[in-house]
């Protein structure tokens, strides 16, 4: 959909005139609750949803510290990070630019620490971002060369993390509910059958 017809479906229900959330964690505990939910469709799930903050800290020459705002993991032990979840109280347009770079960090500070790709998703990375009432989906592929230039092996970028943004998808619509829940069913599928 187009940034205008976005615009106009947002001014039709109201949405656009809303202020910020009081509170980032609220949005992220609403974000939370409905990934459970849609994740407990999956038969024998041993997936978790969790609000619990997940620190990386990766020394690029200097310290580079992020925090998520929750993580999709295994129920077994806790271990192993399938998706990453940030969550902002304004809309994503008020802050765009500054939300990428914490969503790209995030993912970069992800692969250094866990650099094996995650063959569930065909080397791709998750981050499911809420931004007030709108839900993004972001995919970050990237190769083997990629992961040797962030651990300092490659003298140059011979090649790029890539990200795709999907969305937004507007909790106050049901037909982008329906679209968003396929995609966490997929994203659930695919990681709980790893472990």
């Amino acid at each position: 959909m187009s940034r205008g017809g976005q615009k106009r479906k947002l001014a039709k229900t109201g949405l656009l005139r809303l202020p910020p959330a009081e509170d980032e964690e609220s949005v992220n505990i609403a974000l939370v609750l409905l990934l459970q939910n849609l994740s407990d469709l999956v038969a024998q799930v041993d997936l978790e949803w969790v609000p619990n903050r997940h620190h990386f800290s990766v020394i690029f020459g200097t310290v580079m510290n992020t925090i998520t705002d929750g993580i999709l993991r295994s129920r077994k032990d806790g271990q192993g990070i399938f998706c990453l979840l940030e969550a902002k109280k304004m809309m994503r347009r008020d802050n765009d630019v500054n939300v990428k770079m914490q969503e790209t960090a995030e993912i970069v500070g992800w692969i250094r620490s866990s650099p094996d790709k995650l063959e569930t998703f065909r080397g791709r990375r998750f981050v499911i971002s809420q931004n007030r009432h709108q839900i993004f989906i972001i995919a970050a592929t990237y190769d083997d060369e990629y992961v040797r230039y962030l651990e300092g092996a490659s003298s140059g970028p011979k090649s790029f993390l890539e990200e795709q943004s999907y969305g937004p998808y507007d909790t106050a619509d049901l037909s982008d509910l329906k679209m968003f829940a396929r995609a966490v069913v997929v994203i659930t599928m695919a990681a709980n059958a790893t472990i």
